[in-house]
């Protein structure tokens, strides 16, 4: 059980490192934090100017919307950069688990996540003047929306979380049905 976490968090984090090409913090920051903040300073502006809803719907949608943007192009990026160095075929034909392997790549994509969607929602709500009061942040932590309070939004979680599950047996499914595929047509790697 050690070797399989140790491959899910040490094997994620150095592949993260080495495939997303980060070479200094300041890239980190600016693109994965200042961006966001100031698309959503721009929606923000523009939704006051227009008269489209208030700020705590551009600051929470925004939080949102940058975190999940992060997620799908981290992964994207990854998938194919370990696939243009020559990397994937590689860690198909490792004797690990395909399954841990990508659980692995997944998680520092899932961390900047959060990072993500809590710097976007708290500079945001500094700088718009949103207030937030100190009772809704454990709600807000598990959520990022607003509202009737963490009891209301209970079942929703749930069902985001049963369809997150979903998706994941999914993906384990069809790894499993194209690494056989791509056995059988020694086709792991072609571009």
């Amino acid at each position: 059980m050690p070797a399989l976490f140790r491959l899910v968090g040490v094997g994620g984090v150095t592949a993260y490192c080495a495939l997303f090409n980060w070479t200094t913090p300041a890239m980190f920051i600016g693109t994965l934090l200042v961006d966001p903040l100031f698309q959503l300073l721009f929606f923000a502006y523009l939704g006051r100017q227009l008269g489209v809803a208030d700020d705590r719907f551009y600051i929470i949608g925004h939080a949102v919307l940058a975190a999940s943007v992060a997620c799908v192009f981290g992964g994207t990026v990854a998938v194919s950069n370990e696939r243009r160095y020559g990397i994937l075929g590689h860690v198909l034909l490792s004797p690990r688990s395909r399954t841990a392997v990508f659980l692995g790549r997944a998680l520092p994509y899932a961390g900047n996540d959060l990072l993500i969607a809590a710097f976007t929602l708290g500079v945001g709500a500094l700088l718009l003047g949103l207030r937030i009061p100190p009772g809704a942040l454990p709600g807000l932590a598990v959520t990022l929306a607003a509202g009737e309070g963490l009891a209301a939004a209970l079942p929703a979680i749930a069902a985001e979380m049963l369809v997150g599950v979903a998706y994941a047996a999914l993906a384990v499914v069809l790894l499993k049905v194209f690494e056989a595929k791509s056995r059988r047509h020694v086709s792991l790697d072609a571009l």
